[in-house]
């Protein structure tokens, strides 16, 4: 058989496939190999291989699929969890995030790091497939993600993790409390606790946990209120209650809002802006203090807090220990 056109039928089943491709014998690895210096090919994790043009047209949340469904095909034991379960049922698509493949072990003696995979001893699992990768169930990837993350990823995780199981905060509260001899246990019911799944989305999510990370009181999210131009309703993101019944709405700027077609409706970035600007209005004339924020802000912290501070938000436990206090992830 003739080596290339071999290479060339690997790589149309893979994208037929929707996945990478990958060596099947040794001498495969040295021509996809040489592919990649060429530019033909990109290798977005060790040993999977895609075309350049096709891994350019990917989102995020696509490629991430593509070097998941390429995991499971090559082994089909394989069942993903925590975070790269979360990505493949779509709690997530942060690309940098899913620099190793996190798999469930079976066996003690087979858990930990393996190049970049890493496996977890998770006995007995309940596993489901998605688009063609087995995970862990939904509320298994939640718990787990919940436990070994940082506090304001899990929160994102587990917010839009309930919204598309269409559960309910009380349900993951649950089944962390059923849950005993666990790592990073007070971690994940702490996260059941103070998860909102008002939060629409997961940029709002992770805003709402480092505003209570840096001791801010917790505020009400999508809090609804009567367009006094023509009566009809508009929600805001965030809504602070001060102790005299005052109110402070904060409001989460994002580019997303202008350029993601689910959000747009389809309209051009002039209308959406111009429709962006009727709801400014009319969140003003509520005649209640507005603050602005973006997620540069967000992710600098110290920003938000300025922020947040000169409008007046209180900010009772500032300083106050955690289950998160001194944690560092080192799951990606």
């Amino acid at each position: 058989m003739n080596t290339h056109p071999r290479i060339e039928r690997i790589l149309a089943w893979a994208e037929q496939n929707r996945m990478c491709a990958w060596p099947l014998v040794p001498n495969d690895y040295h021509l996809l190999q040489r592919r990649v210096q060429t530019g033909g090919l990109v290798m977005p994790f060790p040993r999977f291989y895609v075309r350049t043009a096709i891994w350019g047209n990917l989102s995020f949340s696509e490629r991430i699929s593509y070097i998941l469904r390429t995991a499971c095909a090559k082994d089909p034991t394989v069942t993903v969890c925590g975070i790269s379960a979360a990505a493949a049922l779509g709690y997530t698509s942060t690309y940098y995030q899913q620099r190793y493949i996190h798999v469930v072990a079976r066996k003690t003696s087979e858990s930990g790091r393996h190049g970049q995979y890493v496996a977890h001893y998770l006995p007995d699992v309940e596993s489901v497939m998605v688009n063609g990768i087995r995970t862990t169930h939904p509320l298994q990837t939640m718990f787990d993600c919940a436990r070994t993350l940082d506090f304001s990823t899990a929160m994102a995780i587990c917010t839009m993790g309930l919204r598309m199981t269409g559960s309910t905060a009380q349900t993951l509260q649950a089944y962390c409390a059923d849950m005993t001899r666990k790592r990073g246990l007070p971690r994940a019911r702490y996260v059941a606790q103070h998860v909102d799944t008002m939060c629409t989305n997961g940029g709002e999510a992770i805003a709402y946990a480092v505003a209570l990370e840096l001791g801010f009181s917790k505020p009400e999210c999508q809090r609804q209120f009567i367009n006094q131009i023509d009566g009809s309703t508009i929600y805001v993101d965030f809504t602070w209650t001060l102790d005299d019944g005052s109110l402070i709405i904060g409001e989460l700027d994002g580019r997303e809002k202008y350029e993601n077609p689910a959000m747009t409706g389809g309209a051009d970035s002039v209308a959406v802006t111009l429709r962006e600007k009727d709801r400014e209005s009319a969140i003003t004339m509520q005649g209640i203090p507005v603050v602005r924020f973006q997620m540069s802000h967000v992710r600098n912290r110290r920003q938000l807090e300025q922020r947040l501070l000169a409008a007046g938000v209180p900010q009772p436990d500032k300083g106050k220990r955690t289950p998160f206090t001194g944690f560092i992830c080192n799951e990606y």
